[in-house]
């Protein structure tokens, strides 16, 4: 009886630090959580992300304003353009990802001039899209609060290799 008594605690022991060598021996990626898939690593590829702005008012129709960047892969990049109270400013991080799809991350600041009127509210966006590789898509469409002007975001990416 004493014998049996002893041979539990023992064989718990035994197969408790059999468990615990099992899971230090489990390879692991450094610097990654054990439940999260391991990301594959970024392509050596180039996304050219071009960005159409459409300021559009009942009055007249807006001319598109266009920025491209040009940024690698899982990279960021910025453009700020303005004078005096108008202002351009675009961050952008595209992603590659399988079967010829790119997540965009994008921010943007705009504040036009218009002229001898007094300027139109600045609008601030911020998105994030799964773009086809060479195809355009509206990812905004906003509206000014007070008129009826609206500004359209549309954006491209496309892998450059």
């Amino acid at each position: 009886m004493l014998k049996r008594l002893t041979m539990i605690p023992l064989s718990v022991l035994v197969l408790s630090t059999l468990v615990i060598a099992q899971e230090a021996a489990a390879p692991q990626v450094p610097g990654t959580i054990p439940s999260q898939p391991v990301r594959p690593a970024a392509q050596l590829a180039n996304v050219r992300i071009e960005l159409t702005i459409v300021d559009q008012r009942s009055d007249a129709p807006g001319a598109p304003k266009t920025v491209t960047m040009l940024i690698e892969d899982r990279q960021s990049g910025r453009i700020r353009t303005g004078r005096g109270n108008m202002s351009l400013n675009v961050d952008g991080r595209p992603e590659i990802l399988r079967e010829g799809r790119i997540r965009v991350n994008l921010s943007l600041e705009y504040a036009p001039q218009d002229g001898d009127r007094a300027a139109p509210a600045p609008i601030q966006e911020s998105v994030t899209a799964l773009l086809e590789d060479g195809k355009a898509l509206v990812v905004s469409q906003s509206a000014d609060p007070s008129g009826d002007r609206k500004v359209r975001l549309e954006v491209k990416a496309t892998i450059v290799k």
